[in-house]
């Protein structure tokens, strides 16, 4: 029995000393956080998106170098390069996002009517009493 609480303590504390976490702010230009900012490794499915105070946890393995990518809709994306996750170090990076320019045109909305016939509840209510004998 202590073999086996021993090897599970074993494996449970070499997975901390193999992964560390990056963490950080996502803002804009005027100093405000992004919410729902999306933080992710490239060329991989490993990523996080800000919470509401635009901040963001992302585990990395240590002592390997990552190209981080931050996009946002209405921003423009933002590629860091040599982020390096260090054992026994907080590992902190805050990203800024500058508002993407684009060309913003007038929406047209338009509505219809259909001159199909409607069921109100009302009238199904009033249907249904005439069937009743």
């Amino acid at each position: 029995m202590r073999l086996f609480i021993a090897t599970i303590l074993t494996l449970f504390t070499a997975g901390f000393t193999y992964a560390q976490s990056l963490t950080g702010k996502v803002t804009n230009s005027q100093n405000e956080p992004v919410v729902g900012a999306s933080v992710k490794v490239t060329g991989t499915n490993q990523g996080v998106s800000t919470n509401v105070e635009g901040r963001y946890t992302l585990g990395l393995d240590r002592s390997k170098k990552y190209e981080i990518e931050v996009s946002a809709i209405g921003y423009q994306s933002k590629i860091i390069g040599d982020v390096e996750a260090v054992n026994g170090v907080f590992n902190e990076l805050n990203i800024t996002l500058e508002v993407k320019a684009g060309n913003m045109e007038g929406v047209t909305v338009t509505a219809r009517r259909t001159t199909a016939r409607m069921e109100t509840a009302a009238s199904a209510i009033q249907f249904q009493k005439i069937r009743i004998p």
